[in-house]
């Protein structure tokens, strides 16, 4: 539906550019008509009646007794030709003009050669003699004659300009009516598909907020129901394991149980985390930025000892962020882990869990997660950074979405930096990751608003 109303607004806007130029084009060509040979050919037709008509005057000052020559008359001949070269030049305003001018280019070299004989009468006799009034006379009526014939051809092409105007007009009145109607058509069509984009919109928002709850309400029961079996689960196998520690059968396999039952409590919490992500913020909530950090990093540092990589933190601004202290416990967690998870087991490679690989990293070799922090103005940027292989700047985006992992082999879903990512924007600050500026690893980053005196109180 969307589409066929983008693309009945496009075909609107289309036709009526289209539709305006051919018609504009048509205006230029009979206004071109109008310009280039309605008006110029009765310009010409008018300057031919007057020069007839000044012929008419030489020719009977001639027959007074002060004519001396037939200079008048070949000059006015001369101007006469060149009125009608100029006329004749032109292209016709239809097929009816041409016949009504052959009769009077006739007529019209009738009148020059009986002109030009008069003259040569007058200069070889007597001015007053009666072949050269007989002939005056002739003229007079050959003249009177052919005026009314330009007079007619006035007139004709004084029509075809006003009928061609009378076009013109109707053709900008149509040109008007239709743009409008297109453009109202458009108009409609705009505005019943930003209504049903605005429905749109406003039912895929409902819907993702009724996920977003199921999807929470789904993750806690999940989460209740799994741990509550997991907890007593986990409980009697380290109660066992630690009993059995000297049996070479059975502590390698409470060992795998234990690593099993802590994963599945990864995963759900997990889940858990991702799913309260997508919940709003919690209004005038705020959490102590150093706390959260020093807790973060007592969470890790067994984890940390296992892989042997050293914690360290520095840069601890004293500040409170808009944020609750768990939410920003999951993130600085989150954060931390991932650090530690793909700092590498010396071979090169990134996610490993096994002891093997660990047991053979150089004594000399860097291990080191830092997390350090800085206020600026009302944010808290906060930086973890790594000694480990870094990340393709390709997949420096895509790590935050949910389920991408860089190493397959590893454990988990993927939920660690989408959780971080929705956290952080849904309390209106900015998480990433670059290059470690001074030297191999990562430098993770997120900003949070700082709490003002207002949300402490």
């Amino acid at each position: 539906m969307v589409l066929a109303s983008f693309a009945i607004v496009v075909a609107c806007f289309g036709a009526s550019t289209l539709y305006s130029d051919l018609r504009l084009h048509d205006v230029a060509i009979q206004s071109g008509d109008v310009s280039h040979n309605s008006l110029p050919s009765i310009v010409h037709l008018a300057e031919i009646r007057t020069t007839l008509h000044d012929l008419d005057e030489v020719t009977n000052d001639a027959i007074s007794p002060a004519y001396r020559g037939a200079v008048p008359i070949e000059r006015t001949l001369s101007t006469l030709r060149e009125a009608r070269a100029a006329y004749e030049a032109l292209p016709g305003s239809s097929e009816e003009e041409p016949a009504m001018w052959r009769p009077v280019r006739d007529q019209l070299d009738a009148i020059e050669r009986r002109a030009q004989n008069l003259a040569s009468e007058m200069h070889r006799t007597d001015s007053n003699s009666e072949v050269v009034r007989a002939g005056r006379i002739a003229l007079r009526e050959d003249v009177a004659r052919v005026d009314d014939a330009l007079r007619d051809l006035v007139a004709f092409n004084a029509r075809q300009g006003a009928k061609t105007m009378e076009r013109l007009d109707e053709d900008r009145r149509r040109i008007r009516l239709v743009g409008f109607t297109l453009d109202a058509v458009s108009l409609i069509v705009s505005i019943a598909l930003a209504a049903l984009a605005a429905r749109a919109v406003k039912r895929y928002t409902g819907l993702v907020e009724r996920r977003a709850d199921e999807l929470e309400t789904f993750a806690s029961r999940v989460a209740h129901d799994v741990r509550g079996p997991l907890t007593p689960a986990l409980g009697a196998m380290e109660i066992a394991r630690k009993k059995l520690s000297n049996s070479h059968e059975l502590a390698p396999i409470l060992d795998r149980g234990v690593r099993s039952v802590r994963l599945v409590e990864s995963i759900v919490d997990g889940l858990l985390a991702f799913a309260r992500a997508g919940a709003q913020p919690e209004p005038g909530a705020y959490a102590d930025f150093r706390t959260a950090v020093e807790e973060a990093m007592s969470e890790c540092q067994p984890y940390a000892d296992s892989r042997r990589v050293e914690l360290r933190a520095e840069s601890m601004p004293d500040v409170a962020v808009r944020c609750t202290p768990g939410l920003l416990a999951s993130v600085l967690s989150n954060l931390v882990r991932n650090a530690i998870k793909y700092i590498g087991d010396g071979n090169g490679e990134s996610g490993g869990s096994g002891t093997d690989s660990i047991r053979h990293i150089p004594i000399d070799e860097e291990r080191a997660v830092t997390v350090r922090a800085v206020a600026e103005g009302d944010v808290l940027r906060c930086e973890v950074i790594d000694t480990g292989p870094g990340i393709p700047p390709a997949m420096q985006r895509a790590i935050f979405l949910p389920h991408v992992r860089l190493d397959r082999r590893g454990h988990g879903l993927g939920l660690g930096l989408a959780t971080v990512d929705r956290v952080v924007r849904a309390h209106g600050g900015q998480v990433g990751v670059t290059a470690n500026p001074k030297g191999e690893g990562s430098l993770f980053w997120f900003e949070l608003p700082q709490a003002t005196t207002d949300d402490v109180r």
